[in-house]
């Protein structure tokens, strides 16, 4: 019978998202209706909705996103893109590569898909278009590129994945940064495969100086070693991520006075901004632990992964699986909700199989992640929809050519474990 209420939760969370009721809301309706319907004491659905948000690691998400609408801001994401065009701009692919290349550095400052993706629109849009490049390529550009938020450190999916999976975020943190090197190489290739096949006409730009590169890395110099602050605390263990969170808001306010360009009058609406993105992401968090917690109760974890290993025991097939479910999810739900749903009942599965939850980690939000560019949900696309004024259908052809890296990448980083957990095992013990 719980089973069926399983069921039942899941059939009305998809009819509450068809007829477009916000996915918090329509994850709480349906936990609600599924406890309604369970028989069980309406009092613990409360204490699911408080528990799934106290926690002391998730204090590091406000923090760390008003760390990002800081620096943005203060024009330092300016800065950061024209230190990065200096230095590859000359590469086949011109302000494409730049646009990857910046996206390394804003993802260790920011932490989020959906903002990078944002903020990257905003400004290189508008650039590539003014140097002759079409808007649908640049979109898809920035919305392939803001896939790299996520698993370069700082990753607020992460830290809601160590929350969930009761694992290490620092490790997590160290485990990103070779896994998201990897991505952006892999990026930078099919950018310059285009190119040279003529498949892709990226106007070139002149190499610049020396001087030309020195001058624009002393004009972005605090954004620049931002990330580099906050990886040198997580590798000595000094600081916790809630306090490389705080760290990071306090130094974006610091860079934001020495540059000159951080206004008092501005940081009323950087916060207003700040909590309205945080008071979303907590809710999403303690309705999707509500639909979670009753999957639990239901013992939904143990029948799937009881299921699966019936099917086969061999780790790398099943990781295989996993993924190509996680792709598919991630094209028809948010990122976030993914994550708290599915991280409870394919975690105790990963354990079974002797897979590292670090490794499985990197590899989980970069699934879900690649779903920002994947329609139908494609929440990239949209936002560069409103930014651009292009057709969701021009912007689509191109960034699901861009899903071939991407795809590519997550398979390496899969099924070759080293790639993720090298760092961890070197630098925290």
């Amino acid at each position: 019978m719980r089973f069926m209420m399983t069921i039942l939760m899941f059939f009305l969370f998809l009819i509450f998202l068809a007829i477009r009721m916000p996915m918090s809301i329509s994850m709480g309706l349906s936990a609600l209706i599924a406890f309604l319907l369970s028989g069980e004491d309406l009092l613990s659905l409360p204490q699911m909705l408080a528990m799934g948000v106290n926690s002391y690691p998730l204090m590091a998400v406000p923090f760390f996103i008003l760390a990002g609408n800081i620096m943005d801001g203060t024009g330092l994401t300016t800065r950061i893109f024209n230190f990065c065009r200096a230095l590859v701009g000359h590469l086949p692919g011109g302000l494409a590569q730049v646009i990857v290349v910046a996206e390394c550095i804003l993802s260790g400052i920011t932490g989020t898909a959906v903002g990078d993706c944002a903020g990257l629109g905003t400004i290189a849009v508008p650039m590539m278009t003014k140097a002759g490049y079409k808007k649908p390529f640049s979109s898809a550009v920035c919305i392939s590129a803001a896939t790299l938020g996520p698993i370069i450190p700082p990753s607020l999916m992460m830290v809601i994945y160590a929350v969930e999976a009761n694992t290490s975020v620092a490790k997590l943190f160290i485990g990103g940064i070779i896994p998201g090197g990897l991505m952006a190489l892999c990026l930078m290739l099919y950018i310059s495969y285009v190119v040279k096949t003529g498949r892709q006409d990226c106007p070139p730009l002149k190499r610049a100086t020396v001087i030309e590169v020195l001058r624009a890395f002393k004009g972005g110099f605090f954004g620049v070693v931002a990330p580099g602050v906050i990886i040198v605390a997580f590798m000595t263990g000094t600081v916790t991520p809630t306090e490389a969170g705080v760290i990071a808001t306090l130094y974006s306010v610091v860079v934001g006075f020495l540059y000159g360009d951080f206004k008092l009058k501005t940081l009323p609406k950087m916060l207003e901004d700040s909590f309205v993105v945080t008071a979303l992401i907590m809710f999403i968090i303690a309705t999707a632990t509500a639909m979670g917690d009753i999957m639990t109760l239901e013992q939904i974890p143990q029948k799937l992964s009881t299921s699966l290993l019936g099917l086969t025991t061999n780790k790398y097939i099943l990781l295989f699986l996993i993924n190509l479910f996680l792709l598919f999810l991630g094209s028809i739900l948010e990122g976030m909700p993914i994550l708290i749903i599915m991280t409870p009942i394919l975690v105790p599965l990963m354990q079974s199989l002797g897979v590292d939850l670090v490794h499985f980690g990197v590899v989980f939000c970069l699934a879900i992640t690649i779903g920002i560019m994947t329609p139908p949900m494609a929440i990239g696309i949209f936002i560069l929809v409103g930014i651009t004024g292009c057709s969701f259908e021009e912007i689509s052809r191109e960034t699901v050519k861009f899903l071939i890296p991407l795809i590519i990448a997550l398979f390496i980083i899969t099924f070759i474990p080293a790639i993720t957990l090298f760092l961890p095992n070197l630098l925290i013990k």
